[in-house]
């Protein structure tokens, strides 16, 4: 044992986490290192002392440690030194020993031929091999490059090496002992005698990285947010690279900024309170005490699902798990090397995923040529790209008796292998990453389905007898892509691949792959002929090999065909394809699944002879079977329904049930197979009954239904809370153990589309003298029945708790007695039809408990009822259960009886306001509210949650006897009441918020988005990320409306209302997101995007957002929002919950929006006809008014008529005055036209002036009055808290009626009666009743043919195809909407012949489009006379042509022909350069009046501009108030003739151009005119990017300081060029388009 001055190497640490290394030999100090704390990361600080060409040598070392930054790089110094003294024959300086170790025996030694030198792994104590070792291993010699430590607690001792060469500090079993200084020890060298300091993060986060011991799942992270505190998140959540390389959407956190580290429920590391018992380093425990106490060996205890176990297999030992040992095995490839010897504890034989995908076989050689690009020699560690694959597990296989073993395991598993992954599962690959910088590769994204599989094979291997060496308890799904081998490693001089050369990939989508087949391969053999290794057995992932499955697909064939959606011979080659089998057979099923998913063969589950698959989920006693076995289906033709179950194979073995967990696997199989087969046999219903804890458990199923074309159900019967665990583990019928009912809760997986079963379906209740039946099928697919009723009869009005309430509310109560309901709050008991107008049905609302009653006989619940909702009990309340022959509504009792005990918990139960209906006389088929139960004693009834069934089927159909004529003034009443005006400047006291991404817009993913780009382009997606660039949704890439799109609209202008758009996108993309919604008419009163350097995750920053806005607005009082994402939720609804103020919250999960469809209610019995295409189309842009928006106009008509009536001091019925026409008749969104009736003693202006007067006196603030000699008209808009503003356009008639006026008729005279009374000569008069006229003329011709609304469906049509082209305006002198009007109703005049079936607005709408597109020009011109100018024909006509060839698509009707027919034409054109008119300010009033003047004014600019030759043409993307936008050639003589015709109105603004409260700006091109405002340069800049004409645009040089950073951001931003040229006065900015920009905008064009 050596003293310590005799030790060759020394270490001491310094105070800040510098370490001082120094080398001696025989009392001579050689060498000096000063390492840092980021070594190995920067190269340390090298001195060399005493020796020959010292600073030679040193220079030599600087070099060599530079070449090993990043890598362990000590004993490579301390070696070259060595062989440096060696060479300049300085032996004698070394000690003997050393001399012997370096230099080796002499040549000619005997006794040393065998081993020639002595083993240099033995020398630092890492040797492997033992006395196998093929080197010298000599007792005597003593590794001499020991690493000590001078605090050791006793002098001459020796601290223990680190286990690794390069670890300088304790190991975690090593315990720090304390430092004592030792007076043999010089002053340079000694300890210091501080407090030893507390290891960093950082060591924390390394060590739980790479330490296989220390699993990251097990480890959560506290850290400090900068506005919410302190949070904590799972260690794995974490990106943990450099902060400064992860995207926008990673979540990463400065290692400053982190607070402590959790081990499972204990803090091991605190940095508030200097707590480290994680190393030890402040005197505490180390982790692997935390560590030893907790594990324990899982226990396998699923014995009624397929056991999730800890996926026993790993690839990481054949993929380069041998490089994060210490003791490294020789290379797989190299298995029969003569530096290795066969063990046979290694394995020989692996199983994998053989990878194909032509997407990532790209991706993966792009990333081998960049991580070879920046180190050539590494070429030869790629591996080959042909042979891609992932390993599953290992085997090894010693005989061929083995092999062919494994062969029949794997044929074995191929029933279970589609099962678990069927064939539509897709793995997915992202990122790179590597093992201790010794292999690279490509993580798979978790696969819960891939780790059960790989479990399951691991065991049948097992159970073979076959031995399955080196997998690792933990399966980590990999693909390596490159490995640094040891012959590599010693070439190059390195121990590690530089993270630099991939680290453009780190979080890089790489591409999915299909997984369609599995291999048994050999390591030993060499490669084959498809450079692939040798297969010994492959098993296809096809449904090929299921039995019967082929008979199915053919019977399916020929039903397609009878269905015309395949021709004769389509089928015929399909079939043929089925039976060759193979790759014809997979091919075949993805053709014809494709053909289910066609628009046209939506409709196949509603074919005569089609199955409904059912597929049921729930814990063991939840009541899955009892379910099934007691549904309406199986008692009345149990012949029809089969139920498939894994519980069965158990059942029919001999002696019955007894269950085995081994046999799992095959109770699976046999249940899959016995689906099959009842495919075959004509059952209407299959029902799956099995637990289905794991959603990959029945994605065969889904996907087999997928391919048939079949409707497929998901009812899950849920187990949220341990009340309901514990009672459903006291009921199964298999006496499962709690302990697993349990764990199978924790494994839960959330189905979205899965639906809740009714908890008074599961949940004990006596059994009756005659059991209530109920459709499971009804479950599944609610539908609307009331409208077949009539008459209908109200029972009540109340607030209906959704599914997942209910089940929450008994969570929380569980029910004490036997009959349960917990579903509803009664309102009103037999309501009157003012309460059904004023209780608001289809209202989404939230209720609160507020406290708990239970007298033995009824238990119920107080609650507290959202602002607005009356209710006519004194103690609104839930009844939950009751006990036999109680009735619920003696809950009333007993509340008025015995107070409520307070119950301080929030519960929070989400439901809607509805009303339930009754009918006269029973019948078969009823069902009650719920749709669950059948009574054929009582009238049927309904429940009605929809207000357009309201309207539509209840009101038009009440008894005659209850609707009084006070009862119809209180429907009107309650209109006008439900949609009351609002007047005067009203505080912001509803805020509605929108997310972008999947609620408003379905957006391109990064996966799909590639691959489409690169179809429609035909060039690869040119950038590396995906959400962050603005083409990934600019043209030619889609975004589809979503039903969230139309309650945008409805919500838009709500008086007292603020809409924001809030996306988690980066700010950076904002103007493509602004086109998305530019296109749709969408603009919101803010937009709210992520900073481009956001640390924040989204649903953080949502969150923080929502908190800012409510400080910005204190009057709020109601906040709804719109979001997709389940985190960003979850934070609102934290939100919610802390809010401390008295805020009614909505918040909406948009993925379950239902579609807009036509009287759609949660009743279930038949189905209301769908809506047309044209219908769906125009519905899901929000283009059809809501009923309630159709009520506010209707009140405002009400409302200025009676305004009207007061100005002219009418005193008859107010709306005998009022006609209206135009587009709110025809059930259009779009202003309210009306005619007021004037008498004689008033002039047309009078009656206006007086009508201005009264609405100002009442506080209508938005009032114009524009004094034509054509037409006078009052323009005005009305808000509405309930729904948006609308505009209402008055015009006034003067008619010689005194009688009329004196003493009014009961009812409204005929418009011809009334146009018989106007003076001669009264041209005003006589226009303003052109429009009644008009629309009588229109009536009559569409009468018996037509209902106004279909006819208003196709004149929407045609105006938003002329909007989108630019055509359609009144502001830009277009076409207008009673030229439409006019044209489809000659058009229906004179198809009148044609039958009334063909009379549908598809069919009308194709017809008339192609009629259009041949008109004349001289039709064009008698049509448009002095309207429209003569010089936009030309345009017209190619607009419909083109429509025209969009109808005549086989496809037509569809909504994709429609959104590619409606599709924006490019803005500006090629060649032309825009003009706008931005309005800006602060008072809406003001705004608005601007808006309309300009609107009035405009057209005539527009006309003269045309005179002058210009080409003007409107932009359809902007239908702002905000902005006018027109486009002319771009020209210098363009831009004078703009300046002279343009004066005049630029003049008449004067007033508006310095006002504050209300401006405007005029901009031409990308330039600003005029000295008094700048314009939108951003949106210039934008323009310029999507333009194709030129590639450079030249700023003028007059631009401010502010506005020239502006420039330079929005460029930025834009990915454009831009930079500063010229001198002094002449110095601008020039923005210039790179190659591949311009390559994309072409494209896009």
């Amino acid at each position: 044992m050596h003293n310590a001055e005799e030790r060759p190497m020394r270490i001491q640490h310094g105070t800040e986490g510098e370490v001082l290394v120094r080398f001696t030999s025989d009392g001579h100090k050689l060498l000096t290192l000063h390492l840092t704390r980021s070594y190995p990361s920067a190269p340390p600080n090298i001195i060399v002392h005493e020796c020959p060409d010292a600073a030679g040598i040193q220079r030599r070392l600087e070099r060599y440690a530079e070449e090993q930054v990043g890598s362990p790089m000590l004993y490579g110094i301390v070696g070259i030194l060595k062989e440096h003294v060696t060479a300049c024959g300085t032996d004698e300086e070394l000690p003997a020993e050393e001399l012997a170790r370096d230099k080796g025996p002499s040549r000619g030694s005997s006794a040393n031929k065998d081993r020639s030198t002595i083993c240099k792994y033995y020398l630092q104590g890492k040797c492997k091999f033992g006395d196998k070792c093929l080197q010298q291993h000599a007792s005597k010699h003593k590794p001499q490059i020991t690493v000590v430590d001078e605090g050791s607690d006793k002098k001459g001792t020796a601290r223990k090496e680190p286990k690794s060469n390069d670890s300088l500090h304790p190991t975690a079993d090593e315990k720090p002992k304390k430092q004592k200084k030792s007076p043999n020890v010089s002053s340079e060298d000694e300890d210091s005698t501080k407090k030893t300091p507390m290891r960093q993060a950082v060591d924390v986060i390394s060590r739980i990285l790479w330490d296989p011991d220390l699993p990251a799942k097990d480890f959560a992270v506290g850290y400090l947010d900068r506005f919410l505190g302190i949070l904590e998140k799972p260690f794995s959540d974490f990106s943990w690279e450099d902060i400064a390389s992860v995207g926008n959407n990673v979540l990463a956190v400065p290692q400053h900024r982190i607070q402590y580290f959790k081990y499972k429920n204990t803090i091991v590391w605190d940095k508030r309170c200097q707590l480290d018992d994680f190393f030890g380093s402040r005197g505490g425990k180390l982790i692997s005490d935390f560590v030893d106490k907790t594990a324990v060996n899982a226990k396998q205890v699923e014995q009624v699902e397929p056991q999730e176990s800890k996926a026993v297999a790993s690839s990481q030992k054949e993929e380069g798990q041998a490089f994060l040992d210490e003791e490294e095995e020789p290379e797989e490839d190299d298995v029969s090397s003569a530096g290795a010897v066969d063990n046979k504890d290694r394995p020989n034989h692996f199983v994998c995923l053989h990878i194909t995908s032509m997407e990532v076989k790209g991706m993966v050689e792009e990333i081998q040529t960049s991580i070879c690009g920046h180190t050539p020699q590494l070429a030869e560690g790629c591996l080959p790209i042909d042979a891609l694959h992932v390993t599953l597990c290992m085997l090894r296989l010693n005989s061929e008796q083995d092999r062919a073993t494994a062969q029949a395991v794997l044929s074995d598993a191929r029933t279970q292998f589609i099962h678990i992954l069927p064939p539509c599962l897709q793995l997915t690959f992202r990122g790179v990453d590597n093992f201790r910088g010794r292999l690279v590769y490509v993580r798979v994204e978790p696969e819960p389905a891939l780790e059960r599989f790989v479990s399951y094979l691991l065991e049948q291997f097992q159970q073979a007898g076959l031995g399955t060496p080196g997998n690792h308890d933990q399966f980590t799904p990999h693909m390596t892509i490159l490995k640094l081998t040891r012959p590599m490693a010693r070439k190059l001089h390195t121990h590690a691949i530089s993270p630099a050369s991939y680290l453009a990939y780190r979080e890089s989508p790489v591409g999915q792959h299909t997984v369609d087949s599995l291999q048994l391969c050999s390591m030993t053999a060499g490669k084959q002929g498809d450079g692939f290794y040798l297969r010994l057995e492959t098993i296809s992932n096809s449904l090929c090999g299921l039995p019967l499955f082929s008979t199915v697909l053919i019977n399916h064939l020929n039903m397609l065909a009878l269905q015309g959606i395949v021709t004769g011979a389509e089928r015929d080659k399909l079939t043929h394809k089925v039976l060759q089998g193979g790759v014809h057979f997979e091919v075949a099923v993805e053709d014809i699944r494709q053909l289910c998913c066609q628009e046209s063969a939506r409709g196949l589950c509603t074919v005569p002879g089609q199955p409904t698959v059912v597929i049921m989920r729930g814990v063991p006693g939840s009541g899955k079977s009892h379910l099934v076995n007691s549904c309406k289906e199986m008692l009345t033709d149990p012949s029809s329904v089969a139920v498939c179950s894994a519980d069965q194979y158990f059942s029919e073995a001999p002696g019955g049930y007894k269950f085995a967990t081994h046999l799992l696997p095959k109770a699976h199989a046999h249940c899959l197979g016995r689906f099959v087969h009842a495919l075959t046999e004509g059952k209407r219903l299959l029902v799956v009954d099995n637990t289905n804890s794991k959603l990959w458990e029945y994605r065969v199923y889904v996907f087999i239904c997928e391919v048939l074309g079949l409707k497929c159900h998901v009812l899950e019967i849920p187990c949220e809370h341990p009340s309901i665990t514990n009672m459903f583990c006291s009921r199964n019928v298999h006496g499962v153990d709690s302990a697993i009912v349990n764990r199978l809760v924790q494994r839960w997986e959330k189905d979205s589309n899965a639906t809740y079963v009714p908890p008074s379906l599961i949940l004990p209740r006596p059994s009756p003298a005659q059991p209530e039946l109920f459709s499971l099928l009804s479950l599944c697919d609610p539908d609307s029945s009331v409208g077949t009723l009539d008459p209908v009869v109200p029972i009540y009005t109340g607030i209906f708790l959704s599914v997942e309430a209910q089940w929450s509310l008994l969570s929380s109560f569980p029910p004490t007695h036997p009959h349960i309901y917990a579903d509803h709050v009664t309102l009103h008991f037999e309501p009157s039809v003012k309460d059904l107008l004023e209780c608001g049905v289809g209202r989404q609302v939230m209720v609160k408990v507020t406290g708990k009653v239970d007298n033995g006989k009824v238990q119920a619940v107080t609650v507290e009822l959202p602002r607005g909702v009356s209710c006519g009990n004194r103690f609104p309340h839930i009844t939950i259960s009751t006990n036999e022959g109680v009735l619920p509504k003696e809950a009333n009792t007993v509340l008025e009886a015995q107070p409520a005990q307070p119950f301080s918990a929030c519960v929070p139960l989400g439901g809607v306001v509805g009303v339930m209906v009754s009918g006269e006389g029973g019948g078969e088929g009823s069902v009650d509210p719920m749709g669950r139960f059948e009574n054929k004693t009582t009238p049927p009834s309904f429940l009605v949650t929809s207000e357009a069934d309201l309207h539509q089927f209840v009101l038009p159909r009440l008894k005659q006897k209850e609707v009084s004529q006070e009862d119809m003034e209180a429907i009107l009443a309650a209109r006008v009441s439900a949609c009351e005006i609002c007047t005067g400047t009203l505080p912001i006291t509803q805020l509605f918020v929108f997310d972008f991404d999947g609620t408003l817009f379905n957006t391109p993913n990064p996966l799909e988005g590639r691959v489409m780009y690169e179809q429609l382009t035909g060039k690869p997606w040119p950038h590396r990320g995906w959400l962050g660039w603005p083409d990934s949704l600019l043209p030619p890439l889609k975004s589809t409306p979503l039903p969230a799109v139309a309650e945008f609209r409805r919500h838009l202008n709500i008086a007292g209302s603020f809409t924001i758009l809030m996306t988690g996108r980066a700010q950076r993309i904002a103007r493509a997101v602004k086109l998305i919604l530019d296109n749709a008419h969408l603009v919101p009163q803010r937009y709210v995007f992520k900073p481009n350097i956001s640390l924040k995750s989204t649903s953080a920053y949502k969150s923080r957002v929502i908190q800012e806005l409510l400080e910005e607005f204190p009057q709020v009082t109601v906040v709804k929002i719109w979001d997709d994402d389940e985190d960003n939720l979850s934070a609102f609804h934290q939100v919610a919950k802390s809010c401390s103020r008295d805020i009614q919250f909505d918040i909406i999960d948009a993925t379950r929006t239902p579609a807009l469809q036509e009287g759609r209610s949660s009743s279930k019995a038949t189905r209301v006809p769908t809506p047309s295409a044209l219908k769906k189309y125009l519905m899901s842009y929000g283009y059809i008014p809501s009923p309630v928006h159709s009520v506010a106009a209707t009140s405002g008509v009400r409302f200025l008529a009676e305004r009207h009536a007061s100005a002219i001091g009418f005193h008859g019925d107010p709306l005998l005055l009022a006609y209206e026409f135009g587009s709110h008749l025809l059930g259009r969104d779009g202003d309210v036209d009306m005619c007021l009736l004037v008498p004689p003693s008033f002039t047309v202006d009078a009656a206006m002036e007086r009508m201005e007067a009264s609405l100002r006196s009442c506080g209508v603030t938005h009032v114009h009055a524009g004094h034509s000699s054509r037409c006078p008209r009052l323009k005005t808009m009305l808000c509405f808290p309930t729904t948006s503003s609308i505009n209402y356009d008055i015009v006034f008639a003067v008619v010689a009626m005194d009688t009329f006026f004196s003493a009014p008729p009961p009812t409204q005279l005929p418009v011809s009666e009334v146009l018989g009374y106007i003076k001669a000569g009264d041209s005003a008069s006589k226009a303003a009743l052109n429009g009644p006229v008009f629309l009588q003329h229109v009536d009559t011709i569409i009468s018996g043919v037509l209902t106004r609304q279909q006819f208003g469906l196709v004149v929407e049509a045609v105006v938003q195809l002329l909007s989108a082209n630019g055509q359609k305006g009144n502001s830009y002198h277009c076409i207008r909407t009673f030229h439409v009007v006019q044209l489809l109703a000659d058009f229906v005049k004179a198809q009148k012949a044609m039958p009334t079936a063909d009379f549908t607005p598809d069919h009308l709408f194709k017809e008339f489009v192609t009629h259009v597109a041949l008109l004349a020009p001289d039709k064009w011109a008698k049509l448009f006379g002095e309207f429209v100018p003569q010089e936009f024909i030309p345009r017209v006509t190619k607009i419909f042509s083109k429509a025209s060839q969009h109808v005549s698509v086989e496809d037509y009707p569809s909504i994709t022909v429609f959104e590619d027919m409606m599709s924006h034409a490019q803005f500006p054109p090629e060649g032309y350069t825009t003009v706008d008119l931005i309005l800006s300010g602060t008072d809406d009033s003001q705004l608005w009046k601007l808006h309309t003047l300009i609107e009035s004014r405009l057209p005539t600019y527009i006309r003269q501009l045309l005179r002058c030759g210009l080409d003007v043409t409107p932009d359809g993307h902007v239908r702002n108030e905000r902005k006018f936008s027109f486009a002319v050639p771009n020209s210098k003589q363009t831009k004078d003739t703009l300046q002279q015709v343009l004066r005049p109105l630029w003049n008449e603004l004067a007033d508006y151009r310095k006002n504050k409260s209300a401006s405007v700006e005029l901009t031409f091109g990308m330039a600003v005119q005029g000295a008094e405002g700048k314009g939108d340069l951003e949106e210039q800049v934008a323009q310029f990017a999507r333009t194709t004409t030129s590639t450079e645009l030249h700023l003028p040089p007059s631009l401010s300081s502010y506005e020239r950073l502006k420039v330079h951001e929005a460029a930025e931003q834009l990915g454009l060029v831009h930079c500063t040229v010229g001198n002094g006065k002449s110095k601008h900015i020039v923005i210039k388009k790179s190659t591949m920009m311009a390559i994309s905008t072409m494209q896009a064009i």
